[in-house]
């Protein structure tokens, strides 16, 4: 892919994230979706205010995370050799310490690939129909891969923005 392309493509996935209300420039706050607020894994959540809970309630201007990334995927659904589904995911990677986020962005074209490798194999053993059970189960898938792909301990937790399935 040639690199003009590939900034347009960059550039496309980052609008696209950015009206879907979820990447956050670095140094900014962090706003929260639906899918976010919904995490239940153990993450401080924010209140209306924007503070985060258990923080004391007072955050210093400048103080927090590093921004996360978004990433957009198209999966195809194969079965008895046949395209029976198309799964469209968008998805925000929340790194786990500043260095991490350079980390992610350097391995992006490697996380792509095998996302995209890893979820075609995955998804025709998949149920789509119950859609909890299944974002939790691409939930888990992702951060597998993410572990296998650049280590254990960069990406902090994996947050949907959209998933969308069209069936054929």
């Amino acid at each position: 892919m040639g690199l003009r392309l590939r900034a347009i493509v960059l550039i496309t996935a980052g609008l696209a994230a950015w009206l879907a209300g979820g990447l956050a420039v670095p140094g900014g706050s962090v706003p929260l979706g639906a899918a976010l607020a919904s995490e239940s894994a153990g993450h401080a959540k924010a209140d209306e205010g924007g503070e985060a809970k258990g923080s004391g309630g007072k955050k210093k201007k400048g103080e927090g995370g590093p921004a996360p990334l978004a990433v957009s995927l198209v999966i195809p659904v194969i079965r008895h050799q046949h395209l029976e589904r198309q799964l469209t995911l968008l998805f925000v990677l929340d790194p786990s310490k500043p260095e991490a986020r350079q980390t992610i962005i350097d391995s992006m074209p490697r996380l792509r690939s095998a996302y995209i490798m890893d979820l075609m194999g995955y998804l025709h053993l998949v149920s789509l129909e119950d859609s909890a059970a299944a974002s939790e189960a691409i939930r888990a898938r992702l951060m597998l891969v993410t572990d296998r792909t650049i280590g254990g301990g960069v990406v902090q937790s994996v947050y949907f923005q959209q998933i969308s399935v069209r069936v054929f």
